[in-house]
Order: C-alpha cells, then sequence, then structure tokens
C-alpha cells in the first residue's frame, strides 16, 4: 500500500473504524455507572468487612493478570452479535433491580456489561473467555446470594463436623452444642463463614486468583474454587483441635485473636495455590506425539475434557503410505 492510500487520521473512513470502539466504550461505562449507583446500598455493604474487601483485591489482582495474558487480537473484525446481546441483558437487569427493589442484581447486570466489553475488545478469544472475565464484576451478588440461600450455614455446620471428628481421632473428650465445641478447657465458637481474615470469603477469592492468574479451564477451575470450602474447614477444624490439645498440656485455654485468623489465612492461600498447581499438573492434556493414532478415544475424550469450556480437540490422524504398483505388460 503505498502512501498515497493510507488514511488520514481525520478521514471519513478512520472516523468510522473508531466508532464502534466509543461506542463500546460509552455503552460500557453507562451501564457499570447505573449498576454501581443502583446497587450502592448493595456496594457499600458488601466493601463494609475485611475479608470481604481482601477477596475484592484478589480477584481483580488476577483478573489483571489475565487481561495482560489474553491474546487481544486487534486485527481481526469487531464482534457486534455477542456484545450487543449481553449490554441488552445488563440493561435489562437493571431495569427489573431497579422495579423489584433488589441492589444486589446491579453486581450481576456489571458483569454482563463487562461481559461485552470483554467480547468487543478481546477479539482473539472466545466468548467463553469473556464470560469468565466478566464473572469478577458478578463474584460480589453470587457470595451474596449463597449466602441467602443457606450455603454458608450449610459449611458451617460441616466444619463443626470435621472438628468434632478431628478430635475423635485424636481421642479428645468434646461435647457439641449446635455450632460449638465444648472442650475440656474452652469453647470453640469461631465457625463463622464470614466477617473474619481468615472467612470462607477470602479463601474464595485466592481461588479465584488461581483461576484468573494461571487460566485454568473449567474442570481445574471447579476444582480450584471447590477447594476454598475443603481447606478453610480443614483448616478450622484443625486450628480448634491444636488449641484444645495445647490447652490439655498448659491447662490454659487458648484464645481466638486476629493474629490468629492472619496466620490461618496465610496458611490457606499456601494450601490453596499449591493444590491447584497440583491438580493442574494432573489435569494437562495428552501431547499428540504420545496418541496412538489406533486407539486414540480414550486419548482424545480426556483432552477434550480437561479443554472445557473449549469444545473442540485434535484428533490423531493416522499417516497411511501407499506403495505404487506396477504392472508389466
Amino acid at each position: 500500500m503505498s502512501a498515497s492510500e493510507i488514511p488520514a487520521m481525520g478521514s471519513p473512513s478512520s472516523a468510522r473504524a473508531g466508532v464502534p470502539n466509543m461506542i463500546a466504550h460509552v455503552v460500557t461505562f453507562t451501564l457499570m455507572f447505573l449498576s454501581f449507583v443502583i446497587g450502592l446500598g448493595f456496594w457499600r455493604d458488601w466493601f463494609s468487612s475485611v475479608d470481604r474487601l481482601v477477596c475484592t483485591v484478589f480477584v481483580f489482582l488476577g483478573l489483571a493478570i489475565a487481561l495482560y495474558r489474553c491474546f487481544w487480537g486487534s486485527d481481526q473484525p469487531a464482534r457486534r452479535v455477542g456484545p450487543i446481546a449481553f449490554w441488552s441483558f445488563a440493561a435489562v437487569i437493571l431495569v427489573f433491580s431497579t422495579v423489584s427493589g433488589r441492589p444486589k442484581l446491579a453486581g450481576i447486570a456489571m458483569g454482563m456489561a463487562a461481559i461485552g466489553w470483554f467480547c468487543h475488545q478481546i477479539r482473539g478469544e472466545s466468548h467463553s473467555n469473556a464470560i469468565a472475565l466478566g464473572l469478577a464484576f458478578m463474584i460480589p451478588s453470587l457470595v451474596d446470594a449463597c449466602k441467602d440461600r443457606g450455603a454458608f450455614d450449610a459449611t458451617e455446620s460441616v466444619a463443626v463436623d470435621v472438628t468434632s471428628g478431628l478430635a475423635d481421632a485424636l481421642l479428645q473428650s468434646h461435647l457439641r452444642v449446635g455450632n460449638t465445641i465444648q472442650f475440656g478447657h474452652g469453647v470453640a465458637d469461631k465457625f463463622s463463614c464470614e466477617g473474619n481474615w481468615d472467612s470462607i470469603v477470602t479463601f474464595m477469592g485466592i481461588s479465584m486468583f488461581c483461576i484468573y492468574a494461571y487460566r485454568r479451564n473449567l474442570i481445574n477451575g471447579l476444582i480450584t474454587f471447590s477447594l476454598s470450602f475443603i481447606v478453610w474447614m480443614g483448616l478450622r477444624g484443625a486450628a480448634w483441635v491444636t488449641l484444645s490439645t495445647m490447652a490439655t498440656f498448659q491447662e490454659e485455654w487458648v484464645a481466638w485473636t486476629v493474629g490468629l485468623e492472619i496466620f490461618l489465612f496465610i496458611i490457606g492461600a499456601i494450601f490453596i495455590v499449591s493444590l491447584d498447581q497440583f491438580f493442574a499438573m494432573l489435569l494437562q492434556p495428552i501431547p499428540a506425539e504420545f496418541i496412538n493414532p489406533d486407539f486414540p478415544l480414550v486419548a482424545t475424550c480426556w483432552n477434550w475434557i480437561v479443554g472445557l469450556p473449549k469444545l473442540t480437540t485434535a484428533v490423531p490422524v493416522r499417516d497411511f503410505q501407499a506403495d505404487e504398483i506396477e504392472e508389466d505388460y
């Protein structure tokens, strides 16, 4: 292309090329601003506790790393159907949130608006990647929805059962009363899933950081997210049984302090990151050179499962070599 064929910066063709991006920025900013204003009470309540603040910091730190690692593919044409659909969903959810008086839905609308922007701008990635990135803005609403539906109450009850089981295994005398356990020198009563440094919410933030920063696929991501619950229950039970054991030797009950919460938070973060790396190693796809082309079904199915949400996978093809047959006449 010669210099005379390159459009000038202020030419109409250049202006038309920049319009879609400008519209995407304006629409996304407007929807996210309305989501923040409509859900102001919900956002104010969300950032009122330390564990929710820590969770948000880790989630968006992982999101920033994920965005840096994305293939933006600016040379590909801009998408229109996907972004418009998600922006429309965001607008409908905002209207419903305003009419029904449910400000937590504003977080869902903010996530939908972000998904639309990611679909439009990150052209080198699939729509599923944009949806995963947009979920970062929905986490506060999803966590609050889980709390309203009793998920935290069930987790606290399981944590008490785990603590009681560990105490039985170590032959420690104890008595369970509701969601508390009475040991010989004190009472284990800190089983709340939120409000503390070592709450389930902060562990969820660590797991989401791993999912975003390391770009985990669907199966690996679900396992890592589940680890936040498992590690929290295991650490909480181990901590209480350890305190009871120390009290048995010292004949003095050790108080549950903020320093202990921070210590358990650090230990839990190390466990979650380490287990995430372990399962990521186990869920690696089988390289093509190690797949038997005569029996590729099992390996191909495995690669498809660990590659979800990507719906396609490479199928090995056997090379056939036919020798030419020469006939003598």
